[in-house]
């Protein structure tokens, strides 16, 4: 196989922490071990970029000074327009709507990565019209993703090509987290126990709260939610890691486990 042929361009809008960005590094080991030669364009730097620049050729948008996301955009399609190969790999829903057309323009072999659930009937029938007109397959992460794109009639033509799951390697070593666990044991957790486990990076958007408060109105009290994860360094992320800490304060059937490396075995 010629070596051009080989190269596939990868495309995420941030290089932070984050359940889009840990995909991008599974799916660039998954890449390499097949024999391609993955190329990564990241909007902005951070962790995930400190992650894959130690084993991937990897490329930082510039970030900063004025209108930066505008002149990101042009810049972007420049490297869409340089890259030797023909195959691009859309990694986020912001890069999939902003860079199909980009790529049908310079006749890219255009491939969408989803890991979105679509529930909202409005958004669905855009990206399925979006995907028709730009885009040549799409991979989901799931197959709970890959249904979520069925429409009924068009079930068959628009359903992803396949389904990559996800792993479940840490994205960051576990140095760059703040231990904020009450207990890393669960042994007082048995069989008889009703467990309810969420495993997410704490930040506000994930909604982590909202299933705090809604667990406290179960009145079973076999029942236990284990919370995994834990914040980024923002300040925003830190302060909503002590509202959590707050609010499973007085419910002693709320585990917070902290960053863990054996989800699995959980």
């Amino acid at each position: 196989m010629k070596s051009f042929q080989r190269k596939i361009l990868v495309i995420n809008d941030i290089g932070g922490p984050g359940g889009a960005e840990k995909i991008l590094v599974q799916f660039s080991n998954v890449l390499l071990k097949e024999g391609f030669e993955p190329i990564i364009i990241l909007g902005s730097s951070g962790s995930t970029h400190l992650t894959l620049e130690k084993q991937f050729s990897t490329i930082v948008a510039p970030n900063s000074g004025l209108f930066y996301r505008i002149r990101n955009f042009f810049w972007t399609c420049f490297k869409i327009y340089k890259f030797e190969g023909n195959v691009v790999v859309l990694n986020s829903l912001f890069c999939q709507i902003l860079y199909s057309p980009v790529c049908k323009v310079f006749r890219k072999k255009t491939i969408w990565y989803q890991h979105n659930i679509q529930v909202n009937l409005v958004r669905k029938i855009f990206m399925v019209v979006w995907r028709l007109l730009f885009v040549k397959h799409m991979i989901a992460v799931s197959n709970a993703v890959k249904k979520s794109y069925d429409l009924g009639f068009f079930k068959v033509k628009l359903l992803a090509d396949t389904v990559i799951h996800n792993g479940i390697t840490p994205l960051m070593p576990k140095k760059h987290f703040e231990t904020i666990s009450y207990t890393n044991e669960i042994n007082e957790i048995s069989k008889n126990n009703q467990i309810i486990i969420s495993v997410s990076r704490l930040t506000p958007y994930k909604g982590v709260d909202l299933l705090i408060e809604a667990f406290a109105e179960i009145e079973l009290t076999n029942a236990r939610l284990l919370i995994v994860g834990d914040c980024g360094l923002s300040k925003k992320d830190l302060c909503y890691k002590k509202e959590l800490i707050n609010l499973t304060k007085s419910d002693p059937r709320v585990l917070m486990l902290g960053w863990r490396d054996d989800i699995a075995e959980l």
